[in-house]
């Protein structure tokens, strides 16, 4: 039998054999999200909105009669828990209460990546510091891309609370 024949049939075979599963996704209501997470204790009331990392305005401030996002793909949504004062500098005071998230379109960066930042219980750490952490010592982490700072620069920050947080 020729080799590529033989390779050819085992792709085959493997493919036919595979057993996908669908994972539903559903859809969420901002409102209810947000009441959900200020439940676990992540944000307060009236975070503030991003939409592609972009402040649209506090939750209580938005007319969610006409907000096109009232209700949204639960994948698209994000938490950012409360009281960051490393936020605080991108986002300023609005961002005290803790943030939402809503992700409609994902940036492919070509040319000069992004420049990536670390949070560890709101201090910026290296990677290496992230890369020692045990994964049953984390108890939130979430990512962020596409924000520009005040300088034009791109950047793309993980946030990372542990259960402890002398970490």
């Amino acid at each position: 039998m020729n080799v590529k024949v033989f390779i050819g049939f085992l792709l085959v075979a493997a493919l036919v054999s595979c057993k996908s599963k669908q994972i539903k996704i559903s859809d969420v209501d901002l409102e209810t999200y947000c009441t959900n997470a200020i439940k676990k204790g992540l944000i307060e009331k009236a975070p503030l909105i991003l939409l592609d990392a972009k402040p649209i305005g506090l939750l209580s401030e938005i007319d969610m009669e006409n907000f096109e996002f009232k209700t949204i793909n639960s994948n698209s949504l994000s938490v950012i828990p409360k009281g960051s004062e490393y936020l605080k500098r991108i986002w300023g005071e609005d961002s005290k209460n803790g943030v939402i998230e809503i992700t409609k379109f994902k940036t492919l960066h070509c040319g000069t990546p992004p420049k990536w930042i670390y949070l560890l219980n709101d201090q910026e750490v290296s990677f290496e510091t992230i890369k020692s952490l045990r994964g049953k010592d984390i108890k939130y982490w979430t990512r962020i891309d596409d924000i520009v700072d005040s300088e034009k620069n791109d950047l793309v920050i993980d946030i990372i609370i542990t259960n402890n947080k002398s970490n």
